[in-house]
């Protein structure tokens, strides 16, 4: 009896020696997989959101009125080049040749209200062969990404990493000169119900953070079950820079353009005291509405289109072309 007891332990011991390396041998091949997972799922948006108000640009510490009150609504004379922000505008259109007369008021605004600047505009033409000079350990996931937005996401932090300035989505119009915010070296909108958002971005050329954020679009590539916004949104968009934000070394020097009641907010088409957005950037696929529904359940998806860009494909729209916007 004895003996058959021995055995049985022998054989649940020798189980065991076979079973941990292959748990390990799991681990090690996963480990990346499941960092991520924590960094999209948890760490972003809830842990380094619950410390990120030192972050926000405030009167206190930087001197700074939120509302904007105390700036011009007028273009200035003059042209400050000593600021960390360069007068560079980069605005990005991809995946279609036309956009509705709604985007070309608001790039007309905008470039009113910004004299001297440089304006570039990224389109089919230009895109691909500057990722191909500037970013050709990146060329080939950039130009294999399943869709459109994810080349407009990474497009917006490489161009901002190479020359610095300004990032605006299309359907952004500039209601003020956004001089004041250029003595930041990087700033963001916040976003809702948390994070920043990636559709006005001021950054400094060559910044770290977004040299950091771009070493990490290879490993965050991921296909998230198939789902289109999970995936976008977790590989290149908002909810990806934001976990960028909340695991970036140096997130101090970090900025975050906020106010009380959602005051600078981009989401649908609102008013803030910058911009006036048309909400017309939507690309969210169905199971938009799921993730939305999982962080602020009263936030109702927007319906879904083809991306062009930062534009939403209609053809029952009055069209402009490309050289229209230029």
């Amino acid at each position: 009896m004895s003996t058959i007891i021995v055995a049985n332990r022998r054989r649940r011991r020798r189980k065991a020696l076979l079973i941990l390396p292959a748990l390990f041998a799991i681990v090690l091949l996963f480990h990346g997989y499941i960092r991520i997972t924590y960094n999209i799922l948890f760490r972003g948006p809830f842990i380094a959101h619950a410390f990120s108000e030192h972050l926000h640009v405030s009167k206190a510490r930087d001197d700074f009125d939120i509302t904007f009150n105390s700036y011009p609504t007028t273009p200035s004379n003059t042209l400050n080049t000593s600021l960390p922000v360069p007068p560079i505008m980069h605005q990005i259109l991809l995946g279609s040749p036309k956009t509705n007369e709604n985007v070309t008021i608001a790039r007309k605004a905008c470039v009113r209200m910004h004299p001297g600047y440089e304006f570039k505009l990224w389109t089919d033409d230009n895109a691909a062969d500057f990722v191909a000079k500037e970013y050709p350990h990146l060329f080939d996931m950039w130009s294999s990404y399943r869709f459109t937005i994810q080349k407009a996401d990474s497009l917006r932090y490489m161009v901002l990493y190479a020359y610095g300035g300004v990032f605006l989505d299309l359907d952004l119009e500039c209601r003020r000169p956004l001089d004041p915010l250029r003595q930041f070296e990087f700033v963001a909108p916040a976003a809702t119900p948390m994070g920043i958002s990636n559709g006005f971005l001021m950054v400094a050329p060559k910044h770290p953070f977004m040299k950091f954020t771009l070493e990490n679009l290879r490993s965050y590539n991921i296909n998230w079950f198939g789902l289109p916004y999970a995936t976008v949104m977790f590989s290149t968009g908002c909810h990806f820079l934001s976990t960028m934000q909340s695991i970036f070394p140096q997130r101090d020097s970090l900025r975050v353009l906020w106010g009380p009641n959602n005051l600078h907010r981009l989401s649908g088409a609102v008013t803030t005291p910058i911009f006036r957005h048309l909400g017309m950037s939507s690309w969210h696929a169905a199971d938009g509405g799921v993730i939305i529904s999982l962080f602020k359940p009263e936030i109702p998806p927007d319906h879904t289109h083809n991306w062009t860009g930062g534009l939403a494909s209609n053809t029952d729209i009055k069209t402009e072309t490309i050289d229209e916007l230029e």
